[in-house]
């Protein structure tokens, strides 16, 4: 595989996991939508997301998620926890409001990622 196929691969699967938090809720809202794009464009430093990113978000299915195989395949850095959960909480205060579903799978992140309750409780009193 190639560097840029693993990164394409890492975006699709942080998209999954910000399209779980926008979806926590069960309303999934227009800003939220932008929130995520514009993340994804921040973090990858790209204009246009590529396609198969783009096709994970459109045929994401808060039904069948699954949080742990996800976390799994992108197989979070310890250096990235904090910026991952900070694009969580980017995407779930995008609609102004934080519902106690967005906490809890919030921390579901948190936990499946190996966070620190220290690093989880700095980012949440921000």
């Amino acid at each position: 595989m190639s560097t840029d196929e693993a990164h394409v691969r890492q975006l699709a699967a942080i998209a999954r996991i910000l399209l779980g938090i926008a979806y926590a809720d069960r309303r999934f809202e227009a800003v939220e939508y932008d929130a995520i794009r514009e993340i994804l464009g921040t973090f990858s430093d790209i204009d246009a997301l590529p396609q198969p990113v783009v096709d994970a978000i459109h045929n994401f299915d808060a039904d069948s998620f699954e949080l742990d195989t996800t976390v799994a395949e992108l197989a979070v850095p310890e250096d990235n926890r904090v910026p991952l959960l900070q694009m969580i909480l980017g995407v779930a205060d995008a609609d102004a409001v934080r519902d106690p579903e967005e906490k809890h799978y919030f921390y579901a992140v948190a936990q499946a990622i190996g966070a620190s309750h220290d690093e989880i409780e700095a980012l949440l009193a921000e």
